[in-house]
């Protein structure tokens, strides 16, 4: 992930439905998080 000197995102790569966003809207976190999913089976083979 690329990065500036204010904001940086990074995230492991079993969170599924993510793709850098930040935010959905005006300081709104919700409908973002709401669709995330962990690949427990990758996490597992990574082991983690």
């Amino acid at each position: 992930p690329l990065g500036t000197a204010y904001c940086l995102s990074a995230y492991w790569p079993w969170l599924k439905n993510y793709y850098g966003e930040l935010e959905c809207g005006y300081f709104d976190y919700a409908p973002m998080q709401s669709s995330l999913w962990i690949d427990e089976t990758m996490k597992d083979e990574l082991g983690y």
